[in-house]
């Protein structure tokens, strides 16, 4: 598939020794796959506590929240269909047909974000598109929902200075650019490249500690940027330790950052989608011609993202300041953030109906 080349550079030549990543390479090829695969699932035979309690409660339908990987997502479409058991999946995040696989029985229905995830499921887990639904995002709901908080609580909530146009730099998981990248941010505003602008820094919900080159935050003293105080203490923590436990913020407080900033700067941070149905105008760096990185522009998750109009990218250093004045401009322009709203549904469906009633419609019609 067209996702080959990424997965195995940033999944599998990673987690794997050389001589294991070989045999998959050659497990992978036509015909030799068909084989495996079917000795493989002949090999692990029927999950039978899952069976049993299938037998056991009996129900009409089961609904598994999943990232299209872990635990049941081979197991429980199959032992449903063979009771006769209605199965939804629901895909959890925006890059789970790009990176994962359902690799037997497919479920009855999966529900995905979007036309764009839908297609990836058509294509990449040969998944029929009679059996995919769209549902928009679970975890987005509450952006359906204004914060109760006026901009001058939001101001003090995040400790920021006022008279200023906020913009969030969303971290990501691991990185060794991440004090690179906010360095040129607080450069854009004392050069007036963002103007009048304060940056809100809020590290991944699972860094991990510093990597490479990358910097404490804590050390930079930066006049133009402060982090996300709910974040603070765990910044602390997790670059001092190597505990990958993941920090489960309130999703309120997102949503308040989200209404109070007007644009998002990231990697790759699925914040950046977040933003986007809110209008927050994104801006994505992502330079390749940093050796390290393990993704290029092509296997990223947000190829998609990327090429939207709404969207400006970055990925090279030496165009950082160019496209940071163009990002500028458009900050100011309330047509690209209409245009940025109705463009994003194309990757995660926001209109009509919530999750929560799409799902319920779909049981009912199964019922």
């Amino acid at each position: 598939k067209s996702t080959y080349d990424g997965i195995l550079n940033i999944k599998v030549k990673q987690e794997l020794s050389p001589k294991l990543v070989i045999l998959m390479k050659i497990l992978s090829y036509p015909i030799i796959f068909q084989i495996f695969k079917y000795i493989l699932i002949k090999i692990l035979g029927n999950n039978k506590n899952l069976e049993s309690l299938l037998k056991k409660v009996r129900p009409i339908c089961v609904i598994y929240p999943s990232v299209l990987t872990g635990p049941f997502i081979c197991e429980l479409p199959r032992e449903a269909k063979n009771l006769n058991i209605k199965s939804i999946v629901c895909m959890n995040s925006w890059d789970n047909p790009m990176s994962k696989a359902i690799p037997n029985e497919h479920p009855d229905y999966l529900i995905v974000w979007g036309e764009d995830s839908k297609n990836q499921s058509i294509n990449l887990l040969g998944i029929p598109e009679k059996k995919i639904r769209q549902f928009g995002a679970a975890q987005f709901q509450i952006y359906k929902k204004k914060s109760p908080l006026t901009k001058k609580m939001l101001i003090k909530k995040f400790n920021v200075p006022i008279n200023k146009r906020y913009i969030l730099y969303a971290g990501v998981g691991e990185s060794e650019i991440e004090t690179k990248i906010l360095d040129l941010l607080e450069s854009a505003v004392k050069k007036k490249l963002l103007k009048n602008t304060h940056i809100i820094y809020r590290p991944h919900p699972w860094r991990g500690k510093l990597r490479g080159n990358e910097l404490n935050f804590f050390d930079m003293n930066y006049k133009h940027i402060t982090i996300d105080p709910h974040m603070a203490k765990y910044y602390k923590r997790a670059i001092s330790t190597n505990n990958k436990n993941f920090f489960m913020i309130d999703y309120s407080i997102t949503r308040d950052l989200l209404e109070l900033v007007d644009g998002v700067v990231s990697p790759r941070s699925t914040v950046l989608l977040e933003g986007a149905t809110l209008g927050k105008l994104p801006f994505v760096v992502f330079p390749e011609n940093d050796l390290k990185l393990l993704f290029t522009k092509k296997h990223i998750h947000f190829e998609t993202f990327c090429s939207l109009n709404s969207v400006i990218s970055c990925f090279t250093w030496s165009e950082f300041e160019k496209k940071i004045k163009t990002y500028n401009t458009n900050l100011n322009k309330l047509n690209i953030k209409k245009q940025l709203i109705n463009e994003i549904n194309y990757i995660v469906d926001t209109r009509g109906l919530s999750y929560g009633e799409r799902l319920d419609l779909l049981v009912k019609s199964i019922l």
